[in-house]
């Protein structure tokens, strides 16, 4: 089976990206001659080009005014917190910030009423060093369908309400089916 064109674009930008990585790391200064660390001090600051088809109005990911097809694979890919991820064959894992992936066996995942519930790890923390928790999921989850102009509400739609009672675990009730959306 061959991959979906979502895949294959991910796999080329991710080639780009690692090219020009190895390019700037190879390229020295005309005092150095080379590339390494010179014994001098390290230099702080500076600052980071990106090429691209067309610059977003904003960095916000809830909104369309960010709506560059390459800002989610360069930036909010590597940097904006998720529970559950893809895997390279497109499979959904749980993301470093939970214990585990929910499901019927271990209990995170209920039928009656449809309830999945998310086990965050006690060492997620945001680049503070304050805690993730449930409250966090719930703001996020709050922004998404109450910002104008959001991008989608597709499957945040269905989530009827977030239980934050217990900091570390994220319960989503949902309403009617969730669908896995390719």
């Amino acid at each position: 089976m061959l991959p979906s064109k979502h895949l294959r674009h991910l796999r080329w930008l991710t080639v780009l990206f690692a090219i020009t990585l190895v390019a700037a790391a190879c390229g020295g200064s005309s005092n150095s001659g080379g590339g390494g660390n010179t014994g001098t001090a390290q230099k702080q600051g500076g600052s980071v080009v990106f090429a691209a088809e067309q610059w977003p109005e904003c960095l916000n990911p809830m909104t369309s005014c960010a709506n560059a097809s390459w800002l989610p694979w360069v930036a909010w890919e590597h940097v904006m917190p998720r529970l559950m991820e893809s895997d390279p064959r497109g499979n959904l894992i749980a993301s470093d910030l939970l214990v585990e992936a929910p499901s019927e066996q271990n209990g995170g995942i209920e039928t009656d009423p449809f309830t999945i519930t998310y086990k965050l790890r006690p060492e997620a923390v945001w680049d503070d060093g304050s805690r993730i928790t449930s409250e966090d999921v719930k703001f996020t989850w709050d922004a998404v369908m109450k910002t104008t102009g959001t991008i989608t509400t597709t499957g945040y739609d269905q989530i009827k309400s977030i239980d934050t009672s217990d900091p570390q675990d994220r319960g989503h009730h949902l309403q009617g089916r969730l669908l896995r959306l390719a």
